[in-house]
C-alpha cells in the first residue's frame, strides 16, 4: 500500500519493505533486478497511470521461518492512461487488469520489520 496506493514517499517505502536483491520476473519477459530498478519501474507506471490503484484480493503463503515463505497474491489494478508508457502515447482511457504477485519472503533477524 505504501508504494502504490498511499502516494507518500515511494523511495522510503521501497527502501523499507524491499530487499536489495529484489527480483521481479514480470509479464512479457520484463525483468526488474534490485531496488533501483524497482523504483524506476514503479515511477514509470505511475507516470503512465497517475491514478493507478492496486487491490490485492488474496494472499496465500506456505513455508517456515528457516526456508522462507512462498506467497501468491492475485491483484486487480485500475487506472487512467494519461501519461506515456512503454506501450506508446497516452490513450486517456481508464483500464482494469489483473495480475499475480509471487514472492519469496525470508526473515531477516536484523530487520526492523
Amino acid at each position: 500500500d505504501e508504494v502504490w496506493n498511499l502516494r507518500g514517499n515511494v523511495d522510503a517505502a521501497i527502501e523499507k519493505y524491499f530487499h536489495e536483491e529484489y527480483f521481479d520476473a514480470g509479464s512479457w519477459g520484463r525483468r526488474i533486478v534490485g531496488k533501483k530498478a524497482l523504483r524506476e519501474a514503479v515511477l514509470s507506471e505511475m507516470r503512465a497511470f497517475p491514478d493507478i490503484r492496486i487491490h490485492i484480493t488474496d494472499c496465500v503463503c506456505r513455508g517456515n521461518d528457516v526456508d522462507g515463505y512462498k506467497c501468491a497474491m492475485p491483484d486487480v489494478l485500475t487506472g487512467t492512461n494519461t501519461g506515456p508508457s512503454g506501450y506508446g502515447p497516452p490513450t486517456g482511457k481508464w483500464a482494469r487488469w489483473t495480475g499475480l504477485v509471487e514472492s519469496l519472503v525470508k526473515f531477516d533477524p536484523k530487520s526492523q520489520l
